[in-house]
């Protein structure tokens, strides 16, 4: 979940000239403006010559995005992050099951320290079918190999997963433990110690998708598991894992 003000947040807004080409607008909320002052909490959009908006696309610090479309102009709009359930750890992990491995929270983060083949960190949340789960995947050594999880069983084994791979990232489907990739690779930024990703895994009914940072998505297609909860996972790994928030 992202902080209170939403500092960070970046917003796209799509207006058109009647029967003419779209126009995207970009603004960005900021805790200052200008030198050692900030300015208002709300964000001017001015559309210019548009008249109509066909979209307004926000992406929050905790990687969350809500869209909204065929919005009236001239109109002042609050918005709230669409957050079902989160987690910052900053009371600690009793609410998660672990399956291998060694964890703790350390500075505000879920943090996995060993190097074993598999190690699972599954949440308590409700068990969802469509869902979309986005955390802060942190790299500390190893084979560079750690992922954000959904659908997760309540035994760990059956789950899918958003995998980081080095310099790509994959979908995976695990079935009774056996890990199988469902989706093709897409590039990342070379992971190297103590690198940050922003992870989302998105589940709509057979439709499977992943996106790290800003980089290209990941599709999939696949019906083998259709309920569950979420949670991370290591692959002869160390890891830190942070600000889940599931919308």
């Amino acid at each position: 979940m992202s902080n209170r003000d939403a500092f960070g947040a970046r917003v796209r807004v799509t207006g058109r000239v009647e029967e003419g080409p779209s126009r995207i607008l970009y603004q960005e909320k900021r805790a200052e403006s200008c030198f050692s002052a900030s300015g208002p909490p709300e964000l001017h959009v001015g559309l210019g010559p548009a008249d109509t908006v066909e979209s307004v696309f926000i992406s929050w610090p905790s990687g969350v995005t809500t869209t909204l479309e065929d919005v009236q102009i001239n109109q002042r709009l609050s918005i709230v992050e669409p957050v079902t359930w989160y987690s910052r750890f900053d009371d600690g992990a009793e609410n998660w099951t672990t399956v291998g491995g060694s964890w703790e929270v350390v500075n505000g983060a879920f943090r996995q320290s060993t190097l074993e083949e598999q190690a699972l960190a599954v949440s308590d949340s409700l068990p969802a079918t469509d869902s979309t789960a986005v955390a802060r995947l942190t790299y500390l050594g190893g084979t560079k190999r750690l992922g954000l999880l959904g659908r997760v069983s309540a035994d760990g084994l059956n789950f899918y997963a958003a995998v980081l791979e080095g310099q790509t990232a994959r979908l995976y489907v695990a079935e009774n433990g056996e890990l199988t990739a469902i989706g093709n690779p897409v590039p990342i930024d070379p992971m190297a110690m103590r690198k940050s990703y922003v992870v989302s895994l998105a589940m709509r009914g057979d439709a499977i998708s992943m996106r790290v940072d800003n980089g290209a998505p990941s599709f999939a297609s696949d019906t083998r598991i259709d309920a569950g909860a979420v949670g991370f996972l290591t692959l002869g790994a160390a890891a830190a894992f942070d600000n889940i928030a599931v919308f």
